[in-house]
């Protein structure tokens, strides 16, 4: 059985949310498709067990992830190498956000399969505290 998150979604100050999500990928797919060509847009995701809470900030095709756990807060490094910023609005605000942290949206899908198949987050993904 899949394990069970909660979602939500806050597009420009309105939160909608998804109290238990049984196929995740799925439901986040389906968000990526409705929200994915918008401006200030946070998706998060509560993952089973305690461990943790993913943040994805939606701009224009792409994708800025964060994970909150209760040993810190980390960012999703897409491309190590990458320069320049882009700016995303989250929470309203315009944030300037390293290209580094950038990933297009159809990596999230595959970035939180990866999250949930595994206990251990930072075995599968590339990290960076903050």
């Amino acid at each position: 059985m899949a394990p069970i998150v909660r979602i939500s979604v806050d597009h420009a100050g309105r939160e909608q949310a998804f109290l238990e999500v049984s196929d995740l990928v799925g439901e986040v797919s389906r968000l990526l498709q409705t929200y994915g060509h918008l401006s200030d847009v946070t998706v998060s995701i509560q993952l089973p067990d305690g461990r943790g809470l993913l943040l994805a900030a939606l701009e224009d095709g792409g994708a800025f992830v964060g994970l909150e756990t209760s040993g810190g807060v980390y960012q999703f490094v897409a491309h190590a190498e990458a320069d320049g910023t882009r700016q995303f609005m989250i929470g309203g605000q315009p944030t300037v956000v390293d290209r580094r942290y950038v990933l297009p949206q159809p990596k999230v899908i595959e970035l939180l399969a990866a999250c949930l198949a595994t206990s251990d987050l930072f075995a599968v993904t590339e990290w960076e505290r903050q």
